[in-house]
C-alpha cells in the first residue's frame, strides 16, 4: 500500500500510468470494435469503412496544425492564458478540418474513387466532415488534459469514447457500410462532450471555464 500511495502522490508515475491505462484500454476496445464489426458487416462494408475511417484519421492528424504538441509545452507555461490559447487552437483546428474534408470530399475522384459510393450523398459528405472536425477537437482537449498533468480525465474520456462507438454497431448495421462509421461518429461526439465537461474541474488549475470563452 506505501509502494502504491507513493505511486500516486508522484504526479509523474500517476500520470504515465493513466497513460499507459489509456493506452491500453484503447487497444482492447478497438479490437472489440472491429470483431463486432465483422460479425454484422460484410466484408466489403468493413473494408469500405477502414479506407473513410484512416481517412478521416489522417485528416485530423493534419487539421491539428501541431497544435497538440505545443500544448505540452506552452500551457505549463502560460498558465494565465491557457483558456484563450486552448480556444484559439480549438477554432483554428476545426476550421483547418472542414476545410481539408471539403478538399478530400471534392478531390475523391483523384485519391479515393472507391469511397465516392458514399461520399458523394450530400448528407454523408457533411458527416463525414463533422466527425473529423469532433475527433480532430477531442484529440486536442486529450492533449491539453495531457498538458496540465490531468490524464486521468484523459483516460476517462478515451474509454468511454470505445464504450460509445461499441455499443451502436448492431443496430446501425441497418444502414450498411456508413453505419458503422456513424457508431464511430457518436462515440467521439460524447468523446468531445465529456471532454468539455471535465474542463471546469481541470480549470482549478490550469483553464478558464468555460473552455469556449473567447
Amino acid at each position: 500500500m506505501r509502494f502504491l500511495r507513493e505511486i500516486y502522490n508522484d504526479s509523474l508515475l500517476k500520470n504515465s500510468f493513466y497513460l499507459m491505462a489509456a493506452n491500453l484500454l484503447n487497444l482492447l476496445l478497438g479490437f472489440i470494435f472491429w470483431v463486432i464489426a465483422a460479425r454484422y458487416y460484410s466484408p466489403h462494408e468493413v473494408g469500405t469503412i477502414s479506407a473513410l475511417l484512416s481517412s478521416m484519421l489522417l485528416l485530423s492528424m493534419i487539421s491539428a496544425l501541431g497544435f497538440q504538441t505545443a500544448f505540452v509545452f506552452h500551457l505549463p507555461r502560460n498558465r494565465e492564458n491557457a483558456g484563450r490559447i486552448i480556444n484559439s487552437c480549438l477554432t483554428s483546428s476545426i476550421a483547418a478540418s472542414i476545410v481539408f474534408s471539403s478538399i478530400f470530399v471534392l478531390g475523391l475522384d483523384v485519391w479515393a474513387p472507391p469511397l465516392k459510393s458514399i461520399l458523394s450523398d450530400l448528407k454523408f459528405g457533411i458527416l463525414f466532415a463533422a466527425v473529423t472536425a469532433f475527433y480532430t477537437t477531442s484529440a486536442n482537449i486529450s492533449s491539453a488534459f495531457v498538458a496540465g498533468r490531468k490524464s486521468s480525465f484523459y483516460t476517462i474520456k478515451e474509454t468511454l469514447f470505445g464504450f460509445f462507438k461499441i455499443l451502436p454497431l448492431q443496430v446501425f448495421s441497418v444502414f450498411g457500410a456508413i453505419g458503422m462509421f456513424m457508431a464511430w461518429g457518436i462515440g467521439v461526439l460524447l468523446a468531445v462532450v465529456i471532454g468539455f465537461f471535465c474542463c471546469p474541474w481541470y480549470g482549478k488549475d490550469i483553464f478558464l471555464f468555460p473552455c469556449l470563452t473567447p
